[in-house]
């Protein structure tokens, strides 16, 4: 499952059949200076409210200082749900992205990667956003581009839909 995740090449992913770990490279802190940026991005996360509730953000702790990570379940990614899904159910996930992105922009003046391998389904349905990070609002520049490959992408629709 791990292959099928989509990520930056500073980030070390680490997966078994039930979990995912991220190890973020690029930050490396003091110990100290580690927690304080988990704690404030746990609030975030918590405040944001589309990222899964049983992600967790650990220290692991090195000779060089503090490397920060995250744990959470293995959740199906969208892009590989698109390969499969039919067209309504598609249509249903694409609403609830949209729901996430214009409630975040609205409500932080910040926005989110909309690219389908930073969402992924639980097992009940619900989406959550994986992209440990949100962006700076750009007036909806990225949001265009976006919509155009995914529609672009997505040849589950038919003349039907």
């Amino acid at each position: 499952m791990a292959s099928a995740l989509q990520r930056r090449p500073s980030t070390r992913i680490f997966a078994n059949k039930n979990y995912i770990v991220k190890l973020k490279s690029e930050f490396n802190f003091k110990t100290v200076e580690a927690r304080r940026w988990i704690s404030k991005t746990i609030e975030q996360e918590r405040i944001y409210n589309i990222y899964h509730p049983a992600k967790k953000w650990f220290v692991i702790l090195s000779d060089e200082g503090g490397i920060i990570a995250n744990m959470m379940p293995i959740l199906e990614p969208l892009h590989i749900t698109c390969e499969t899904a039919n067209s309504d159910v598609l249509i249903d996930y694409l609403s609830s992205i949209n729901e996430h992105y214009f409630s975040i922009a609205k409500q932080y003046d910040k926005r989110l990667d909309l690219g389908l391998s930073n969402f992924a389904i639980d097992n009940t349905g619900k989406i959550f956003y994986l992209d440990d990070d949100l962006y700076q609002w750009d007036d909806f520049t990225a949001f265009g581009a976006s919509v155009s490959h995914l529609l672009l992408k997505l040849n589950q629709f038919d003349e039907d839909t």
